[in-house]
């Protein structure tokens, strides 16, 4: 009985172990982005985002910072984005904005928030004139 209830504690460490990597790890290109971890763009190259606060109704403030080898910030790109509600295309819809950059080489997009409910940024990073990424950022407002 004992090594049943020994062998069960191990699986379960090295499942939460597993788990706990798998959620270091970041996303992969064409992934949906998660906020708080590594979203990779190509090669060695990841965006991280967040918002300036909890998304709620008003103005909130998509940030998002671009990283390449060493960790060390990105600032060529150009950003451009679209806020709105998938489930009510084009009447919230912001229409396309470019991120601004800040001092500190982060891009920011203002997204206003007009009503409860399921929301997305689609957005495009750009090198030149040319797409190198492009993905959408969701999120709930209750």
């Amino acid at each position: 009985m004992n090594t049943i209830k020994i062998h069960i504690t191990i699986f379960f460490i090295l499942a939460m172990l597993f788990f706990a990597q798998a959620c270091s790890r970041g996303t992969s290109p064409g992934d949906a982005p998660r906020q708080g971890v590594k979203n990779y763009i190509s090669g060695n190259e990841y965006y991280l985002y967040s918002f300036d606060k909890k998304p709620s109704l008003g103005m909130v403030i998509l940030k998002v910072s671009i990283f390449g080898g060493s960790d060390k910030k990105i600032t060529d790109y150009s950003l451009t984005g679209t806020s709105g509600m998938p489930s009510m295309k084009g009447t919230h819809d912001s229409g396309p904005s470019s991120f601004e950059r800040n001092s500190k080489g982060d891009y920011l997009l203002p997204v206003n928030v007009v009503m409860p409910g399921e929301w997305a940024v689609e957005f495009a990073i750009l090198k030149g004139p040319q797409d190198v990424y492009k993905n959408a950022i969701s999120f709930s407002v209750r």
